[in-house]
């Protein structure tokens, strides 16, 4: 006998801003993995202290200009 499974998923919200949001979260991820390492940072978001974070919020913004 085998099972059946089904997967409901649940959001509410706005979708664009959602997308939108995500998709600059992994801009910022790719930038600290190709630039984190020029700036004294760690390549990877999960090893930044509070003063990391920061830090590469200040020379994100710097460099990128995000609006």
């Amino acid at each position: 006998m085998t099972s059946t499974r089904g997967y409901i998923d649940f959001a509410a919200g706005n979708k664009a801003q959602y997308d939108q949001e995500l998709s600059q979260y992994h801009d910022l991820v790719n930038w600290l993995a190709q630039n984190g390492g020029k700036y004294g940072l760690a390549t990877n978001l999960s090893e930044l202290d509070t003063t990391g974070r920061e830090t590469l919020t200040a020379m994100y913004e710097a460099e990128v200009k995000v609006s």
